[in-house]
């Protein structure tokens, strides 16, 4: 029980020093995972790991497709 608290201090600290209001990683991760739903058929959920990295965030998106969905083009 002692490490799952130690865990979510964690969690909280880092989220506070990006500057994240609670839950919002996982709002950002559900949008990214939407738009690329869009372009390719998603066989995991997307991955989502957000670093600050001195004056710059790092973002890193991980997500895995069985194939590239067909566009529709207008003309």
């Amino acid at each position: 029980m002692k490490d799952k608290q130690i865990s979510r201090t964690m969690r909280m600290i880092e989220t506070d020093r990006l500057g994240f209001a609670s839950g919002s990683e996982e709002l950002i991760r559900r949008d990214v995972e939407a738009l690329l739903g869009e372009y390719f058929c998603l066989t995991r959920p997307v991955k989502l790991k957000i670093n600050k990295n001195n004056d710059k965030i790092e973002i890193l998106v991980v997500a895995e497709s069985s194939t590239v969905k067909r566009f529709n083009v207008i003309r």
